[in-house]
Order: structure tokens, then sequence, then C-alpha cells
């Protein structure tokens, strides 16, 4: 089993107001609703129009950013008196694109994610096409109606890796980071 790590906090609002010296497209923390969905995406597409600097499609970049969305929209669990809660960052960089996408999670969870990104992180293109394939085959769905196909799906579209953070929350959840670098 993979060492499943762990930082101390997490200020939500320092988070979400550090930039790194880039330049803010998008901050969003509160209610994960599709109206919320719906208000992201359209701020990236607005800003992936005025943007010659990226080599990643426009179009990937929109497939990621909902994906992660749905993800945080059916797996989050209440904080801060909200029911989905959640919490999304875009900051355009000098080399690149950051994406960074927040929610709660129990502790379960987030051992089972970190073991599932550390996986993913080590997989060839063709071997993420291949988990891909087996994945829709094996006509298997969760609770939440997925199969599991979300991060592998990111993790295909990428030419960086996936880097999650865990920070010990309340109660034995967990606030889950997701970061994802778009050059």
């Amino acid at each position: 089993m993979l060492k499943f790590e762990q930082h101390r906090s997490l200020q939500i609002d320092d988070w979400l107001n550090d930039h790194y010296k880039g330049q803010l497209v998008y901050a969003y923390k509160g209610s994960i609703s599709a109206e919320i969905v719906s208000q992201c995406l359209e701020k990236i597409e607005q800003y992936l129009q005025q943007q010659n600097s990226l080599t990643t499609k426009p179009k990937t970049v929109v497939h990621i950013a909902i994906e992660l969305l749905q993800n945080i929209f059916h797996h989050s669990l209440p904080y801060f008196g909200v029911e989905k809660f959640g919490a999304v960052k875009i900051v355009h960089l000098p080399n690149g694109l950051q994406m960074e996408f927040l929610n709660v999670i129990t502790k379960d969870k987030a051992i089972l994610l970190y073991e599932r990104i550390q996986q993913l992180n080590v997989l060839s293109k063709d071997e993420l096409k291949k988990l891909h394939l087996l994945i829709l085959s094996n006509n298997e769905y969760s609770t939440k109606g997925g199969g599991g196909l979300g991060l592998v799906d990111v993790a295909r579209k990428l030419n960086t890796k996936l880097l999650a953070e865990f920070y010990p929350f309340e109660k034995n959840n967990y606030l889950y980071l997701l970061k994802i670098h778009l050059i």
C-alpha cells in the first residue's frame, strides 16, 4: 500500500486568494450547483477565446473542467452549511493554466483517491487508454452512477500528472485539493 500523504491544514480563503503571481481567471467557493458549473465553464470558454498561449486544446480544457466540477457535485460532503461544498480556482501562469478543485470527502475516500491517483500517474498514455476501455467494458457502476472513468479520462487528456493534496478536516473528513496544470 502506498503511503497516504497528508498536509497539516488548509485555509480555504488564503488558498483561494493566492494567485501564484499569475492572472486569476476564475475563483469560487460555496455550493456547487448546475448554475455554478455553467458559470465556471462560461468564464473558462471566454478566457480561452482570448488566449493563444496554451498548446492544450480549448475543448480539452473545458472537458477536464466539466469532469472535475461534476466530481465535486456528485461526491462532496456538506461544509459551511452548504450541502455540496466545493471550491474552484483557475489561474493563468506564465507556463500554462493551473486549475484547482477542492471539496470535502471522507478519510476512506481520500485514501482510495490518493492510491488511484498515484496509480494513474505512473501509467503510460497507452496503458491509460487500455484502462479506460477496460472500465467501459466491465459495466459496473458506483452508487453515484459512475463507473470510475472520471479521473482516468482526465489523466488521458493531460501531458502532466495529477497532483492531489489531502488536508485532515473535522470528524474524519478531509479537504481534497486536485491540481491540474495545462500547458
